[in-house]
């Protein structure tokens, strides 16, 4: 008989802090929900990270951190252009 396999010390921890959800990855790069899902259809590399699909993909945080750094991304200077035009827009 083979013993029950039992979750290494700290594994439930990293699971829980890196692997994440489109929604999540935009909380961490603050940016919404859209900006990510239009990153993942403009940039195949990106949904190519995909870990596994539960209700939606999940990624692991570190390896999709790399990509968007690795891309520029967020621009944040675009992000703020954005936010002025929807500001003067709200005027």
């Amino acid at each position: 008989m083979t013993a029950p396999f039992t979750v290494p010390d700290g594994v439930d921890e990293l699971i829980r802090e890196h692997l994440v959800s489109p929604a999540r990855i935009a909380e961490r790069a603050g940016v919404s929900r859209a900006a990510v899902g239009n990153w993942l259809i403009r940039y195949p590399k990106l949904g190519q990270l995909t870990v596994t699909t539960v209700h939606g993909p999940l990624f692991w945080w570190p390896q999709f951190k790399a990509a968007l750094d690795e891309l520029g991304l967020p621009d944040l200077k675009a992000s703020e252009t954005q936010r002025r035009r929807a500001e003067r827009r709200a005027a």
